[in-house]
């Protein structure tokens, strides 16, 4: 009931006057345009479509031997991998993937991933930055395990 009284509400005076424009229009016939599925009217989800890891698996292995170092007493946050993945693809103006397909490569690669989604980490895999910062701060020097 408030609700029509704003919706029918008119300014008083002749200051602003009528016209078409404050006239409600009837509504138009649907007419989508874009892409549509196989039934008329359906729209198709790109989202859903299967991607095949074969086109990442060869960068992925650059990086893994580049970037990292298999330690079997090292865990680490699958966020911090995928970030450094992705920030290296870029820098060589390659395509990241998404973090779905980056655990997908990882699994078959064989590292174990154990944990919840967001806090996900994976067995045996560090960041050689990480080796790094952890021997200069606990020895005072820079040598990788």
């Amino acid at each position: 009931m408030a609700s029509s009284r704003w919706r029918n509400w008119r300014p008083q005076g002749e200051r602003l006057g009528t016209c078409v424009e404050n006239e409600l229009t009837k509504p138009t016939k649907d007419t989508s345009v874009g892409f549509v599925g196989s039934i008329a009217g359906e729209s198709q989800n790109f989202f859903d479509r299967q991607v095949d890891p074969a086109e990442w698996r060869a960068p992925f292995k650059e990086w893994l031997r580049a970037r990292c170092i298999c330690a079997p007493r090292w865990f680490t946050a699958i966020y911090a991998l995928h970030d450094d993945y992705c920030n290296w693809e870029i820098a060589l103006e390659g395509v990241p993937c998404t973090h779905d397909m980056f655990l997908q490569l990882l699994t078959d690669s064989g590292f174990l991933v154990d944990g919840s989604e967001k806090a996900a980490l994976v067995s045996g895999l560090v960041l050689l930055q990480d080796v790094y910062d952890f021997n200069l701060t606990v020895n005072g020097r820079n040598t990788a395990a």
